[in-house]
């Protein structure tokens, strides 16, 4: 958005905006809201030249915007950082490094740097917080590679390359038994075993659009489960938006993107929505939020 970065919460049925909160400095924000929604943290990287970049991080109340803390995350990693909210701590990627913190931000709890070359592109933390899957590039072949962690000991349960690409989201399933990957170049969704990190199905998602266009891989592609996990949502940039078989990866139902709220209102969400658009949209207690 131009001018000064805010975030803006509104009403899913009507659209009409139930609080808005100044960042009061320019960049792109990431949010999450906790998974009881009664938080939201909104979370930006600022600074003048490279070595002077900080993390900012607000957290506020999720149905008034109330200011409840906030905090300047001192590091010399700029650009943009991906966030992730739960119960019990916070998780933030960029650069080399994730961090775990407490909710508060006042305690890290964990920090895990990559190896050189790499860079931390998404952070989702299994149901109960006990591990973590993080979407990275790396220098080689297959750049884009996910990694599951252990939250207290940041010890590698796995690590595996997928994508020719990056990684845009690894949202895990309700029931913890799999993960669903989204890319970035190469139009691929993979759903994988969070156990072992094999393989269960990769589907290609190819573009509909312009004739020179069509039939080629979609360029960026997010996804999220549906609440029950028998379905995996996802968004490509081409204007749609699939619903695919969590068992089989076969396509189930695809819709203009315009339909995307309101399918996501009939559902009731608790899980995070996806990337529609090139303002962030999750799903809260019938809130939307956005960014």
């Amino acid at each position: 958005m131009a001018g000064l970065a805010q975030a803006c919460c509104r009403d899913i049925g009507s659209g009409d905006i139930v609080w808005n909160f100044d960042l009061g400095c320019r960049g792109q924000p990431s949010v999450a809201f906790t998974p009881d929604g009664s938080f939201v943290s909104v979370f930006i990287s600022r600074g003048d030249t490279p070595a002077d970049y900080h993390q900012y991080a607000w957290k506020l109340e999720s149905n008034s915007g109330n200011l409840l803390s906030e905090v300047d995350l001192v590091s010399a990693v700029g650009g943009r950082w991906e966030f992730e909210a739960g119960d019990y701590c916070i998780a933030t990627c960029g650069g080399r490094n994730i961090r775990i913190m407490d909710t508060d931000f006042v305690q890290a709890l964990l920090e895990v740097e990559l190896s050189l070359g790499t860079f931390a592109e998404t952070v989702k933390f299994a149901p109960g917080e006990q591990c973590a899957v993080v979407g990275y590039q790396s220098p080689s072949y297959p750049k884009g590679r996910i990694r599951k962690i252990a939250v207290q000991s940041g010890e590698t349960s796995w690590d595996i390359g997928l994508s020719n690409g990056g990684i845009t989201s690894v949202p895990y399933s309700q029931s913890c038994h799999s993960i669903a990957v989204g890319s970035v170049r190469d139009g691929q969704v993979w759903r994988v075993d969070a156990d072992s990190g094999d393989i269960i199905w990769n589907k290609r998602i190819v573009a509909r659009g312009t004739p020179e266009h069509r039939g080629t891989p979609t360029d960026r592609i997010v996804v999220a489960y549906s609440p029950s996990d028998t379905s995996i949502i996802v968004g490509p940039e081409d204007g749609r938006v699939l619903s695919l078989d969590s068992e089989s990866g076969e396509i189930l139902w695809q819709a203009s993107r315009g339909l995307a709220t309101c399918i996501a209102s009939e559902l009731d969400w608790t899980c995070d929505w996806l990337v529609l658009s090139p303002l962030s949209e999750f799903i809260r207690n019938n809130r939307m939020h956005l960014s």
